[in-house]
């Protein structure tokens, strides 16, 4: 099946590719370099243009691209490249339609790509490893390599002249001379949107250097990178559903379109040689994404079936990792187009060596067998690359894919013995691991038994391991080769410990015996005088001079021989114990200063052998002095023996007369309030005879005293009080104090003045308020009512009454007052107005019956003339306003009934009339 292109698509991309002013329709470029002899080389720049729709080319066929040339960020010189031969045709069309593109005919509608190449050679005046070849986007006379700003969907490109492409190659020569890698592939500038492309620049090194590959910022003129449209970069340079794919080992750039669009597309390949960098080759490229396409890329796919493929493990995009040594690898590669469509399949940068021969190309079906003989090949990854081209009209699609031969050594372990076993315990073993893949599983086995397995991401591996011999296995995934070996671990070390001992102590002039030495279960002791040399037999040490002598010992356990311990032998003259005690005698617990006043040599070893008696240690060290103290009078003995290297002193004794101390004490609480009385009493239980006393009671009503009390004292300030007692017997004194808090007490005043009452009368009693947080109370409790502003009241029923206020308060102190009435009468009298004026003047506005007194009952009711009642009270206080109901009354003779019972008992029963007056 063939594949079409609509004429209105390429029309557009032509006219897109071609209207920069003064530029030279640029849509790719290749700048690289190759060794020619001494410190010369050949500078070449690949540059793929579009044809014009009037004249092919109009700058092209005449251009002098200029490259500078810098060492170290300073310029060297520029040279400028000329045009190696003709223009040559490189649009991706069937074989049909090339003579049918603008760059055959000025007047096709189908615009095509020509590829022209530009050289020239330089000679460099010095090694160094910071040669840069810049093409400055200068291709001689006013034409520059321009990009299309129509076209550019990724680079942000402002101004009528569109971006200048600049590119960088890189030379380092300090290591020899170098050539930079070459691309073997033709640059795809068309894809469709929406299906998986993949392109390959195809790189290969001619001097055999490792190569990596990396995406790498769009330049502009002196070198700056190109400004990206929002949402790409240099590591993102195009639009994908799916995302980039991009292996920095291969080249390989895998990617689904989901827009369309130019877009470009920098390519950096940065070779290395044991390690070093030595240069880089540059491509720049616009991947066009058009939307008319009827059909499929070509693609393929490699076989390792069973038959097809052997020495080798295939892993992911198109990886094939062979074993170091491996004679022989081969597998099938077959491509295939979806569309059904021929393919025709070119092998580029094939390692030497290797075959790939292809069968039915230019079908449907071809196929690659690739076979090589990697026997002999140094570990690394080598790369080829092919390229599939479909027979699709007008545009062909064509696809690069990198194929990748990882030649891999084989795991290797080395084991170091971090600490040996020391004949005691298990080594400390490090398993350094090289070679292979990561993640490396190790398997340790005695015999068939596995004891370790590991799983190893680092290179190193810490283990412990018994004497013994073991073996290990090393493997890796999409890896064939596993590496197998031995590791031995024998005891050596030194046995880390050495033979229990004692030191050895004697008085000058002792009877010796031989030194002592206890090993372990089959160990054996070595002793050695004090220069090391080792002695026949255990040593038998002399008493005759005083000193401190060395001897040393070892044990052998197995192969490990322990290091020597120093064996002392003290041989010390004997000390002399004495003592003073000042000041003696002393009082119970008083502090006594206990000094050794005896002679010891310098040790190092000397033991004081103190018995105190009944006493207490204060403070001190071995020898003294100690501060001591006794708790009760009596005769006391202090024994002291002295030891200097466990040689003992003869032991001494002295005694001690402690005087009996009185002891002062006495209570009182810790807080009272100002005018309360308290008792202070002296409350030692067994006082002693002749005990002197001396109070000081700070201010009280009694100030101070000699005698032993009790007292019965009180303060008539406030304030803390320090209350201090010395108690003396003799010479011994004690003294205590104790400190109490006398608290003001509350001042309690009632403001009512007695008067002449009326039985039943009530009383507001009104008080002075002394402090916020006094309680107020008033007796007797039955007779008191509070009002609703919360002020206490009583009515006088009888004569004469007392009431009483006490007063608390937060300290508890209280004080108290009363206030009493006899002068009350049993008065109850009623006086009757015969007329009121009810006109809001507060003059006789209401009509009531003037009582004095106080009754037990009252009910007051008024008619109307004609017998209707319209007022009522039960309240000898509450008049009558002239209304009823809410309305005014008229003028008019209105009537009252009174029924009232005095508090002394007489009744009142009373009827009459009254005028309204308006």
């Amino acid at each position: 099946m063939k594949k079409t292109l609509r004429a209105l698509f390429f029309i557009t991309v032509a006219l897109t590719l071609c209207s920069v002013a003064k530029a030279s329709h640029i849509v790719g470029l290749d700048l690289y370099y190759e060794f020619v002899s001494g410190n010369t080389y050949k500078v070449t720049l690949e540059v793929y243009g579009s044809c014009s729709t009037t004249s092919s080319f109009p700058t092209l066929p005449t251009a002098t691209p200029e490259i500078e040339i810098t060492n170290n960020g300073v310029n060297y010189t520029t040279i400028g490249l000329n045009l190696e031969s003709p223009g040559v045709e490189v649009t991706p069309v069937c074989p049909r339609e090339l003579v049918n593109t603008s760059c055959s005919n000025p007047n096709a509608t189908l615009k095509g790509i020509t590829r022209f190449i530009y050289s020239n050679t330089v000679t460099l005046n010095t090694a160094s490893a910071n040669w840069r070849f810049r093409f400055n986007g200068s291709m001689g006379g006013n034409s520059a390599a321009g990009r299309d700003q129509t076209v550019i969907n990724n680079l942000a490109i402002n101004g009528s002249s569109g971006s200048i492409t600049v590119l960088d190659a890189e030379l380092n020569n300090t290591l020899g001379s170098n050539s930079s890698p070459r691309f073997t592939t033709l640059p795809t500038p068309y894809y469709c949107i929406n299906v998986p492309q993949q392109y390959n620049q195809g790189s290969v090194d001619p001097n055999n250097d490792s190569l990596s590959f990396a995406l790498a910022p769009a330049l502009e003129q002196g070198g700056v990178q190109a400004v990206y449209e929002v949402g790409f970069s240099p590591t993102n340079p195009i639009s994908t559903s799916t995302g980039i794919f991009f292996d920095p080992m291969s080249g390989q750039f895998n990617f689904t379109p989901n827009g369309t669009g130019g877009f470009v597309i920098v390519n950096k390949v940065n070779e290395y040689r044991n390690g070093v960098k030595v240069g880089s080759a540059s491509r720049e490229m616009t991947f066009i994404v058009r939307t008319n396409c009827s059909g499929n890329p070509p693609t393929a796919s490699l076989d390792t079936s069973a038959g097809r493929a052997n020495g080798g493990v295939l892993v992911a995009n198109n990886t094939y990792n062979v074993c170091e040594g491996t004679a022989l690898i081969k597998f099938e590669i077959n491509p295939h187009d979806a569309d059904g469509d021929t393919i025709q399949v070119n092998v580029n940068g094939l390692p030497t060596g290797a075959n790939a021969i292809v069968t039915n190309n230019n079908t449907t079906a071809p196929k690659i067998n690739f076979s090589w003989n990697t026997g002999s090949l140094t570990p690394g990854t080598y790369n080829f690359f092919l390229s599939y081209k479909d027979n699709g009209c007008p545009i062909s699609s064509q696809q690069t894919q990198a194929f990748t031969i990882n030649v891999i050594r084989a795991n290797s372990l080395a084991n170091t013995i971090i600490y040996p076993t020391e004949c005691q315990h298990k080594a400390k073993v490090q398993y350094n691991l090289a070679n292979g893949l990561l993640p490396r599983t190790v398997v340790i086995r005695q015999g068939t038994t596995v004891i370790r397995s590991f799983t190893d991401n680092t290179g190193i591996i810490s283990d412990s391991l018994e004497a013994g011999t073991y073996n290990y296995t090393i493997t890796s995934p999409n890896l064939t080769c596993p590496t197998n070996g031995t590791i031995t671990v024998n005891d050596s070390g030194i046995y880390p410990f050495p033979p229990a001992f004692p030191d050895a102590f004697y008085c000058l002039n002792d009877v010796p015996v031989a030194m002592t030495a206890t090993p372990v279960t089959n160990g054996s002791v070595f002793w050695y005088d004090s220069l090391g040399t080792r002695l026949g037999s255990a040593p038998v040490p002399s008493t005759a001079t005083a000193g401190i002598f060395r001897y040393l010992a070892s044990q052998l356990v197995k192969v490990c021989e322990s290091r020597k311990d120093t064996a002392l032998v003290y041989v010390t003259k004997r000390p002399i114990a004495d003592f003073v005690v000042d000041p003696s005698p002393i009082c119970a617990r008083d502090t006594a200063t206990v000094s050794f006043t005896g002679a010891t040599g310098v040790g190092p070893i000397l033991d004081y052998k103190w018995n105190w008696g009944l006493i207490r240690p204060i403070a001190g060290d071995s020898s003294g002095p100690y501060k001591i103290s006794w708790y009760n009078p009596g005769i006391y003995t202090i024994k002291l023996q002295v030891f200097e290297n466990r040689c003992p002193s003869d032991s001494i004794q002295k005694q001690v007369r402690v005087k009996p101390r009185p002891v002062a004490a006495f209570s009182i609480p810790n807080t009272l309030c100002q005018y309360d009385s308290v008792v202070v009493l002296y409350t030692t239980p067994d006082s002693l005879a002749g005990q002197q006393y001396t109070w000081n009671f700070d201010g009280a009503t009694q100030a101070q005293s000699s005698a032993k009390g009790p007292f019965k004292l009180h303060w008539l300030n406030s304030g803390v009080k320090n209350i201090t007692l010395s108690v003396a017997l003799e010479g011994c004194i004690d003294t205590v104090s104790h400190q109490t808090e006398v608290h003001s007490a509350p001042e309690a005043r009632i403001l009512n003045v007695p008067t002449a009452l009326c039985l039943g009368d009530k009383i507001l009693l009104q008080y002075v308020t002394t402090g916020p947080n006094n309680t107020y109370t008033w007796f007797p409790k039955d007779k008191i009512r509070f009002e609703a502003d919360g002020a206490p009241s009583t009515r006088v029923y009888t004569a004469p009454t007392s009431y009483t206020l006490v007063v608390k308060n937060e300290f508890s102190c209280i004080d108290s007052t009363s206030i009493t009435y006899t002068q009350v009468a049993p008065c109850c009298q009623f006086a009757y107005p015969n007329a009121f004026t009810p006109n809001n003047d507060h003059k006789n506005d209401e009509f009531h019956v003037v009582t004095y007194g106080n009754q037990e009952y009252y009910d007051l009711s008024i008619f109307n003339r004609w017998g209707q009642r319209i007022f009522r009270t039960t309240d000898p206080k509450a008049g009558w306003d002239g209304t009823f109901n809410g309305k005014t009354c008229e003028m008019d003779v209105y009537y009252y009934v009174l029924k009232a019972k005095c508090l002394t008992g007489y009744e009142e029963e009373k009827k009459g009339e009254f005028t309204l007056i308006r």
